[in-house]
Order: structure tokens, then C-alpha cells, then sequence
């Protein structure tokens, strides 16, 4: 991975820092979601980014992993895996493209 993907990450990572849960996430075709609780690690390298109380998006990097907390038994299983080809950050958005499956995520603050 090169600098500018770290550094686009790291951007990312700011801007859901200073935007918190004003964020929408969108996967397109008029679907968005608010983000109910998210962290960012200090030095930037991971962000986590809870969607519902139950399912999380766990972001470095290169890769986001969907994470499912079962709260009632204690459990928390991986979803899947995507890894990440392309971070766009403008202003108010941040759009993530994952490679393969023309998966696209789009964080932004109205």
C-alpha cells in the first residue's frame, strides 16, 4: 500500500473523528443509515464504526470487515471481508471503493 492510500485513510479517519454521529453512510440506490457509535485508534490505523447496536464496520487501511455482535449470547462473528481499492475524500464526503464486487460506501455529513 502505498503513502497516499495511508494518507487518504488517515483523512478518513479524521473526518469521522470530527464529524462523529452527524455521519450518514449510504450503499447507494437511496439506502442510508446513521452512525451510531464509532473510534478511531490515536494514531489513526483503525476505525470502527457501529451502524447498528448489533453490526459494526471495521476499517485499516486496506480491508473493511463486517463485524455482527450477538449481544443476548455474547458472540461476535465476521461477515465478510472486502478489500478496500480506492478512498475519495472531499468536504463533506467520504466515498470508499472496495475491489470486485463494484461495492461502493458513501460516508457524508449534510
Amino acid at each position: 500500500m502505498g503513502n497516499n492510500s495511508v494518507e487518504k485513510f488517515q483523512q478518513f479517519a479524521d473526518f469521522v473523528k470530527l464529524h462523529g454521529c452527524n455521519i450518514f453512510v449510504s450503499k447507494g440506490r437511496g439506502f442510508f443509515t446513521d452512525i451510531q457509535e464509532w473510534t478511531v485508534q490515536n494514531d489513526l490505523s483503525e476505525i470502527r464504526i457501529f451502524i447498528t447496536p448489533e453490526t459494526a464496520l471495521d476499517f485499516t487501511p486496506d480491508k473493511m470487515c463486517v463485524r455482527y455482535w450477538d449481544w443476548l449470547y455474547g458472540g461476535v462473528m465476521d461477515i465478510t471481508d472486502e478489500d478496500i481499492e480506492e478512498i475519495i475524500v472531499s468536504e463533506k464526503t467520504v466515498e470508499i471503493v472496495f475491489e470486485g464486487d463494484c461495492l461502493t460506501l458513501s460516508f457524508y455529513i449534510e
